[in-house]
């Protein structure tokens, strides 16, 4: 069942592309499918198409007006907004690897001080809802090496070059996250495609009746502590 906020954002991508862009959904309300499967399915629906650009939106997020023309500027094979991941400890839903690849920690993967520094610049950033800087600022775009598929432009190359199953669980069978969509980077990467973000574009996170980007829940947390910590030193 979608929210209004998320619906809202549907029409703002048919609005901004000038109606040049196709919505495909995947399961309902009554009728549940699961990450992997429903992801998969879409990449295969979308092959089918005639369309260049493959864009993964969660039916849990919120985007402003935007977001889907700012990340097709980029012309980039696969860029994500910055989105924020909704458990706590809230942290950005990107990885940059700074160990060892295949035993990497995903703490100190998460870019968590860049991110807090980033915001404590743009304060417009520091925001609990969708947002999109008018004008990306130098160093907006940068290459990670996995991000999830909240708010995620792929090109049709990346999608015919990686093999079925496109989307694979990496996860235990009840663990809530099923680690597809790093899996699905891990393997574009390997086929030789960069992976980026777009700081100066959040895309929200319904939870329930609350849109969180990973500042409002986290008010006393050690992320949004760090970002004090930024805007003090700057002061």
């Amino acid at each position: 069942m979608f929210d209004w906020r998320a619906v809202r954002s549907y029409f703002g991508f048919i609005s901004d592309t000038h109606g040049q862009c196709e919505i495909m959904v995947v399961g309902n309300h009554e009728r549940f499918k699961p990450i992997t499967q429903a992801r998969n399915e879409l990449a295969t629906r979308f092959l089918k198409s005639e369309h260049e650009w493959l864009f993964f939106f969660d039916s849990d997020a919120t985007a402003e007006y935007g977001t889907l023309t700012r990340l097709l500027s980029w012309n980039k094979p696969m860029v994500s907004a910055l989105c924020f991941k909704r458990r706590t400890l809230i942290t950005p839903a990107f990885q940059i690897d700074k160990f060892d690849p295949e035993n990497f920690d995903p703490w100190h993967s998460a870019p968590v001080d860049e991110v807090a520094t980033w915001i404590s610049k743009y304060g417009q950033l520091n925001t609990d809802k969708e947002y999109l800087l008018p004008n990306p600022p130098d160093g907006s775009l940068i290459e990670v090496d996995r991000c999830g598929t909240h708010c995620l432009l792929i090109h049709r190359d990346v999608v015919e070059a990686v093999p079925e199953p496109r989307f694979e669980r990496t996860t235990p069978p009840d663990s809530g996250a099923t680690g597809s969509d790093y899996d699905f980077c891990r393997k574009a990467r390997r086929a030789g495609f960069p992976i980026h973000v777009d700081l100066s574009v959040i895309a929200g996170h319904l939870d329930g009746a609350h849109i969180i980007a990973g500042m409002d829940f986290m008010m006393s947390t050690l992320y949004m502590d760090r970002i004090k910590q930024h805007l003090n030193t700057e002061k």
